[in-house]
């Protein structure tokens, strides 16, 4: 019934062009009443394919049924002989559906690629003509060029060299701007340590005056507790009634100020190596 929608006339169809109903009753009455017109109208089915004057929706319908996993000649036969021969039918002229729509648009695309080459061998004849007129110019021409290609390399030359020394200029000024860029950074940072550096040294100066000789949790405490809260509080109160910032680092670090990084890693270093030497003196055979 859906591959016989609008082909067959007393097939009740929607106006969208599907089956109105595809109940087993509905195809006994619309099929089955005359089964000579119902074969021939099947048979029509292929004609209408190869014409293309069939509904494609027709087959978006019927793949429900053929997708279906029973949907085979084997199972089908079991059942019934007849419905057997029908399910061959509908598999077969699905698949030449599938076939015709994909060989189709190749065989016009065929069609007219052999126009197209028809009449590119009509262009290739006059062409070759003229390419016999034009070589007798080629030879003319082939000393003029190889004296003109001697005159292009060399100039070619010079482009290449003239572009070895522009492409390093340019990549020297490339990194000129980038470091350009790291020194405005650092003295924005430099800037901004100038004005924080009277309370860090302050707090530097205390740290060494006062603190030095008491062990490093002591230390800790009375920088973090006592010295670093005073300071922030004294100079909140000095710089109230202005418009600058507190002149020191919030989280002030005295070893910054009176070390680098580089002398740190000499003493750990330092360290290190008095320590070896403390236990090979202690233990000299190693153990």
């Amino acid at each position: 019934m859906c591959l016989l929608a609008g082909i067959m006339p007393s097939v009740v169809v929607q106006k969208s062009g599907k089956v109105k109903d595809t109940s087993w009753d509905a195809a006994k009455k619309q099929l089955m009443s005359n089964i000579k017109d119902y074969m021939m109208r099947l048979k029509d089915i292929k004609k209408h394919v190869d014409d293309n004057t069939i509904n494609h929706n027709n087959f978006k319908e019927v793949r429900q049924y053929v997708e279906k996993d029973y949907f085979n000649v084997e199972t089908i036969k079991a059942k019934n002989q007849a419905a057997a021969g029908l399910c061959s039918f509908v598999l077969n002229i699905v698949t030449y559906y599938d076939i015709v729509i994909t060989v189709e648009p190749k065989r016009k695309a065929l069609a007219n690629a052999n126009t197209q080459l028809a009449e590119a061998n009509t262009k290739l004849d006059r062409v070759m003509k003229h390419v016999t007129t034009l070589e007798e110019k080629l030879a003319k021409l082939t000393k003029e060029l190889d004296k003109a290609n001697r005159s292009k390399q060399n100039a070619m030359d010079a482009v290449e060299r003239g572009e070895r020394k522009l492409n390093l200029a340019q990549r020297l000024i490339n990194a000129l701007s980038s470091e350009n860029e790291r020194w405005r950074e650092n003295v924005l940072l430099l800037r901004h340590d100038a004005k924080q550096l009277p309370g860090d040294v302050l707090l530097a100066s205390a740290f060494i005056s006062y603190i030095g000789p008491f062990t490093k949790p002591l230390r800790t405490r009375l920088m973090d507790q006592v010295f670093k809260p005073f300071l922030i509080k004294e100079f909140q109160a000095a710089c109230s009634d202005s418009d600058d910032a507190i002149p020191m680092s919030l989280d002030a670090n005295s070893l910054k100020v009176l070390t680098a990084e580089a002398e740190v890693a000499q003493w750990n270093a330092g360290l290190c190596q008095l320590k070896m030497e403390v236990l090979f003196a202690i233990h000299p055979d190693g153990h």
